[in-house]
């Protein structure tokens, strides 16, 4: 009798479950969900207060939309258009001494699409990105940490923002 190799049945046991999944509407990791949308501007009080957010949610966006270069007159698909909120952060566990240990970064958005085509759903509901970080006691550390959970919470936004926009578009 002979045996069993064992790599191409997990080779097409793999192939299957990727087949199922995608048939079923499972959205893979990197696959641009979105179509129509042309170009990504992030603006409001949170782009004036802090515009390094603001230039790198754009780039996220960007990349996770799979959006090139827009020139000025390219208004072939819709405009994401994002009103950033100014970014909050605020105390989670603050010591017997007063001193905060603690933090939360959060940052919300609320998308619009921007399109003279198209009609239908534009407004969307209003979407955050959340992180906390330690404040340790080195100030350099403390900045690192800070930045660290600023880009974490600027993930989940980006996420949400595709999210909230491919169910809805």
């Amino acid at each position: 009798m002979g045996t069993l190799n064992s790599r191409p049945v997990l080779f097409f046991a793999t192939l299957l479950l990727v087949a199922t999944l995608s048939a079923c509407g499972y959205r893979f990791p990197g696959e641009a969900p979105v179509s129509g949308i042309s170009g990504v501007q992030v603006g409001g009080a949170g782009s004036d207060s802090a515009p390094l957010l603001a230039r790198q949610l754009k780039r996220k966006l960007e990349r996770r939309l799979r959006l090139s270069a827009t020139q000025p007159g390219d208004t072939e698909g819709a405009i994401l258009h994002l009103n950033l909120e100014m970014p909050d952060q605020s105390v989670i566990v603050q010591e017997q001494s007063g001193r905060a240990d603690q933090y939360r970064v959060t940052l919300r958005a609320q998308p619009r699409l921007a399109s003279e085509k198209k009609s239908g759903k534009n407004h969307f509901p209003v979407v955050s990105g959340t992180a906390t970080f330690y404040d340790l006691s080195a100030g350099t550390t403390s900045r690192a940490a800070q930045i660290q959970a600023q880009s974490e919470a600027l993930d989940q936004l980006a996420d949400a923002v595709v999210a909230v926009v491919s169910e809805n578009n």
